[in-house]
């Protein structure tokens, strides 16, 4: 993943107030492509490597990885394309986020 994506990716999961693996999840669930049946291969073309790329690691649900892994085929790109995807298109503004998933909890500290 490029550094500036992986950047993205903690900035939106900052901005919802949610760590990067409940961030990922979010996009992964949202996403329409996961809900249809898809047939083929996943992709697993190799990225040549530039030596600028940087590694993103969350822990998901497995029903989550295994969502991911199907909108990835879906989109016929291989799984770390497809988590950019989804960062970039959240940067956006155009990927559908649920409105309890992105309340924070209001702790009143200066009152106590």
């Amino acid at each position: 993943m490029s550094p500036e994506v992986r950047d993205l990716a903690w900035a939106g999961a900052a901005a919802r107030g949610q760590s990067i693996s409940l961030y990922l999840e979010t996009l992964v669930e949202a996403d329409p492509l996961t809900r249809g049946q898809v047939t083929g291969a996943m992709p697993r073309r190799l990225r040549v490597p530039t030596g600028t790329e940087v590694m993103l690691q969350a822990r998901v649900r497995p029903e989550v990885c295994d969502l991911a892994k199907k909108g990835a085929k879906a989109r016929r790109v291989p799984l770390w394309r497809y988590l950019e995807i989804l960062v970039e298109a959240d940067q956006k503004g155009t990927a559908p986020v649920e409105p309890e998933q992105t309340e924070q909890l209001n702790l009143d500290l200066m009152s106590a």
